[in-house]
């Protein structure tokens, strides 16, 4: 029965993948050394080797009746081992065993088409880009690895970040990748405007690579003249002391609103603070204002830290111990002054962490705010990314919701 579990070449194992081979075979009942041997895909001298150390590091127990010897898990090496079962079982998602260079030198050849349609949407894109006072760089970006890629619109904002813009007629996993290995090699933030609607799968995997992803219909705000970024004129401060819903059209620079109420709580005596996901619209939009306080909710750490950009913290991204934590202390920390606090995105959150948990988290973190009246929390939600049911539950939650779209900012319900 264990032939087809450990059948690997030990060429192609690691010292702590072939202990724990011979740690596994063990535990399922093999004694004899030979067997061992046979199981674990050994040789005899490397056994010997493998088995001195895990006797004297009292992981395995070796025992003599008579000619027979026989060798047993102890507790270490039963925890020990349980604790790389649990470890595989982790990563058996990454699929690591699949990974080529191959593949990826594929992905770094990897150029969207430029058609006339994409092209026209492309000309509006940069003319706007230029009006809000970016500047268009070569559409071909040289990465690290040598390799050119070519995108439809490439700029780089006043805040010195650079973005890469492609149309695509429809997006899937494997463009999601694709487009990420760019972002990775070019070190820009890519931006995939899409024709047709993306699955949940494709939207979550783009999610998780900090990818931005819109739907093109979103560009008739450019043609409009209304740039990506630019800030609508709104009074904002009318919502003070609330805890609110915004719903926004994800089709639209739905940044530009969430960068206006930063942008009308500054002063020195209220503080703004945000938790937002690296790489996202709104990440880029705020990241630029040096009185926001950022939280960079990423999946490259496991605790907070400096993320070395000015006051900016790197926060898990799945750990709402940690928003809960820094919320709370973020609020002590400013008290006397009226906050706002930023959220983005519920939606994101939700595909991240599952329904329950972010129900649950909300709930929490408005109770946090509450105990401040001078709070504002505005918790973003973008349209159309949850099912009804999802929608309505998140909404009940809410006394206050606002949304913004191309049609502008209005107030949807107050109670």
């Amino acid at each position: 029965m264990f032939e087809d579990e450990i059948h690997r070449s030990p060429a192609r194992r690691s010292k702590l993948e072939i202990t724990c081979d011979i740690l596994n075979v063990i535990s399922k009942g093999a004694e004899k050394p030979t067997r061992i041997m046979q199981l674990a895909n050994v040789t005899w001298d490397d056994l010997i080797m493998y088995l001195e150390a895990l006797i004297r590091n009292q992981l395995v127990s070796r025992q003599v009746d008579g000619k027979r010897v026989t060798y047993s898990l102890g507790p270490r090496g039963s925890a020990i081992l349980e604790h790389y079962l649990a470890l595989k079982h982790e990563v058996e998602p990454l699929k690591l065993e699949s990974l080529t260079k191959e593949s990826i030198s594929k992905a770094l050849k990897f150029n969207p088409s430029v058609g006339s349609e994409e092209s026209a949407v492309y000309e509006r894109l940069a003319s706007a880009l230029k009006a809000e006072g970016s500047t268009v760089l070569s559409q071909k970006q040289e990465g690290k690895s040598g390799a050119v890629h070519t995108l439809g619109v490439v700029v780089q904002k006043a805040n010195g970040s650079k973005h890469g813009y492609v149309v695509l007629p429809e997006v899937d996993e494997t463009e999601v990748m694709k487009l990420f290995v760019t972002q990775l090699d070019t070190e820009l933030n890519i931006h995939a405007l899409y024709g047709k609607d993306v699955t949940p799968k494709v939207a979550a995997l783009a999610q998780v690579y900090s990818l931005d992803l819109s739907p093109v219909s979103g560009m008739n705000q450019v043609a409009e003249g209304q740039a990506p970024g630019r800030e609508p004129k709104v009074d904002v401060l009318r919502f003070s002391g609330k805890s609110i819903l915004l719903d926004v059209d994800p089709g639209i620079s739905y940044e530009a609103i969430v960068r206006t109420f930063a942008t009308a709580f500054r002063s020195p005596e209220r503080a703004v603070f945000a938790f937002t996901w690296e790489g996202g619209p709104i990440y880029s939009a705020l990241a630029s204002l040096e009185w926001v306080h950022i939280f960079k909710m990423t999946s490259q750490t496991a605790y907070p830290k400096p993320s070395g950009r000015g006051a900016e913290v790197a926060i898990p991204q799945d750990d709402v111990s940690v928003v809960l934590d820094l919320s709370a202390k973020t609020l002590r920390a400013n008290s006397g002054k009226k906050s706002l606090a930023i959220f983005d995105s519920v939606s994101d959150a939700i595909v991240s962490l599952g329904f329950e948990k972010t129900y649950a988290f909300l709930k929490s973190l408005k109770e946090i705010f509450a105990h401040d009246p001078g709070v504002t929390a505005l918790f973003v939600m973008k349209r159309n990314a949850q099912d009804e049911r999802v929608t309505s539950m998140v909404k009940g939650l809410f006394n206050h919701h606002i949304s913004y779209d191309s049609s502008g900012l209005r107030t949807t319900r107050e109670t």
